[in-house]
């Protein structure tokens, strides 16, 4: 009896019959074996030599997973270096094109107003800005008269010159002394007509005001006053004036030119009073919050126009104005000083501010004239 035990025993728990059992996972196969297989010895070595096989074939699928996942991060590896230097390549970087970033600010406005010379420009134009800076310049500070155009200033009345000296020394109220100077408008040669241009260009910028016609070019001449660059003051009357500096500054001008007729102004009084409509009248706009300006068509007669006025702000109610209007009114027709009340003056239509000029300096006997 426990020989046939024994032998049945031996046969289920042979190596052989282990061999040809078909393992599904380790742990199963290591349960069947504790449980069925023992021997009545009390060895275990059908046990260990299974769970011997179990770890070997946990350590070969391991070190298959290994190499493959070892084979993947070279090969990625690899691959990352030959996109690398597919891009960064010299012959490559040759042939990528420049780009340009660009910044869209709906928030902030492109076209500004400059609050010292009022110029209205482009922000980020480099041509608008450059020019932004030149002429905000020459209003803030005047434009340049330097040492040897003054050189070119002959006696009032030479008659060959294109610069002329009308008044030597001009006092100020706030104790400047410059001078007021008489310039062709008409000239276009070297250096002088170069400052011509741009005096011009400038004082039709800053009022917003069109060329003149080249055909009144000839006929118009350029009243400026001139300052040292830097102003003079003047002390107690023993002292003596600062000398001059060698660059000077023009801060104001005056534009003449010969017509012949105007218009005469409408007072705003009158106007109320009168049967006359408005639109019978010409309408001169001068941006003005008191309102516009009525002129009576029918021309009048009138010699000296005045199409141009201007003075720099930091230099503003001084006299510059009406100093340049006085010697304007007393030379521009040699031998025949103008009375600023007799009616023989007119502007062109006039800023606010200019109409204020006019209105002071000749009351309401000055007339406005068209420029065509």
């Amino acid at each position: 009896m426990s020989s046939k035990r024994t032998t049945t025993l031996k046969t289920y728990g042979s190596r052989g019959a282990g061999g040809r059992a078909k393992s599904f996972s380790g742990d199963i196969m290591t349960g069947e074996v504790a449980s069925d297989s023992r021997p009545p010895d009390g060895s275990r070595t059908s046990l260990s030599s299974l769970k011997r096989k179990h770890s070997n074939t946990n350590n070969l699928h391991s070190f298959f997973s290994v190499g493959q996942a070892s084979k993947k991060a070279k090969l990625v590896e690899h691959t990352k270096k030959a996109t690398s230097k597919i891009h960064t390549g010299p012959e490559n970087v040759a042939d990528t094109p420049v780009l340009t970033q660009l910044h869209f600010l709906s928030s902030k406005p492109t076209l500004v107003t400059c609050k010292s010379c009022d110029l209205s420009y482009t922000q980020g134009a480099p041509e608008d800005e450059s020019f932004h800076r030149a002429h905000c310049l020459r209003i803030v500070r005047g434009l340049e008269w330097s040492r040897e155009e003054r050189t070119l200033e002959k006696p009032l009345g030479s008659g060959t010159s294109d610069v002329e000296i009308v008044e030597e020394r001009c006092l100020l109220p706030n104790g400047d002394v410059g001078r007021v100077v008489r310039i062709r408008c008409d000239v276009t040669k070297g250096k002088l007509g170069q400052k011509v241009t741009i005096l011009l260009s400038t004082i039709n910028k800053a009022l917003s005001a069109p060329s003149l016609p080249e055909s009144s070019l000839s006929l118009s001449k350029a009243y400026v006053m001139i300052v040292p660059g830097s102003s003079s003051k003047l002390g107690t009357k023993n002292k003596p004036l600062a000398k001059r500096s060698n660059v000077e500054r023009i801060v104001g001008c005056v534009i003449t030119t010969h017509i012949t007729s105007a218009m005469r102004v409408i007072d705003s009084s009158e106007l109320e009073a009168s049967d006359v409509s408005e639109s019978d009248l010409v309408c001169v706009d001068i941006d003005d919050s008191r309102g516009n300006v009525y002129c009576d068509p029918s021309p009048i007669p009138a010699t000296l126009g005045i199409p141009r006025l201007f003075v720099v702000p930091s230099h503003r109610r001084q006299g510059i104005a009406q100093a340049l209007l006085n010697a304007a009114a007393r030379t521009a027709i040699w031998g025949c000083p103008l009375d600023p009340t007799g009616g023989q003056i007119a502007f062109s239509q006039p800023t606010a501010s200019g109409r204020a000029v006019m209105k002071a300096w000749g009351g309401y006997n000055i007339h406005i004239y068209d420029e065509q």
